[in-house]
Formats: C-alpha cells, structure tokens, sequence
C-alpha cells in the first residue's frame, strides 16, 4: 500500500492516476449515499434507533456531497435577472463617467 504522500505525488504527477483517483472519488460518494438504504432498514426492522440513524445519514449525505458535489451537493441557482441588471447598472454608470 503506497503512503499518503506517495498518492498525492502520483496525483500531481501522472493524469492517468489522477483520473482513475478522481473517478474512485465519485464511486465512493455513490457508495455512501447508497449506504443511507442500508440505514433506513436497519430503522424499520429496530436494529438502530430512529435518532441515531438520523445523525448518521445526515454524515453520510454530507460526505457524499464533498465526493460528488455534481450529484448529491446542494444546488445553487443564479437569478439571471438580477445578475443582467447589474451589468446593465454598470455598463451605464461607466457610460455616464467615460462617456462611452
């Protein structure tokens, strides 16, 4: 097994590890969002207490977010108009100043 070091010199240094790594990553934020159905019937058949579950899968959710935050982060929306409005407000503000 290669130190920790080791791993992130072949990261920095060969893009054919660094892909499969990076692949890997993504496979393991699918492995423990999967791991949250696991939990749920560890839940209904008594094995684990409801609030106790509960901590867990809000860590594994968590977790699966940092390793695949394309799939399972939290989504964020740019109000497209208000972002266009800006640039309008400053395209005119720099008119106005430079006379463009």
């Amino acid at each position: 097994m290669p130190s920790q070091p080791q791993v992130y010199r072949w990261i920095e240094e060969r893009e054919d590890f660094r892909e499969g790594y990076s692949r890997a990553r993504l496979l393991a934020g699918d492995a423990l969002f999967d791991a949250i159905g696991d939990i749920r019937e560890q839940v209904r058949t008594g094995k684990l207490d409801a609030s106790a579950a509960r901590v867990i899968i809000d860590a594994l959710k968590w977790q699966a977010a940092r390793l695949s935050p394309r799939k399972y982060g939290d989504r964020t929306q740019l109000d497209a108009t208000a972002a266009e409005s800006l640039v309008d407000t400053l395209e005119k503000i720099a008119s106005e100043i430079y006379g463009k």
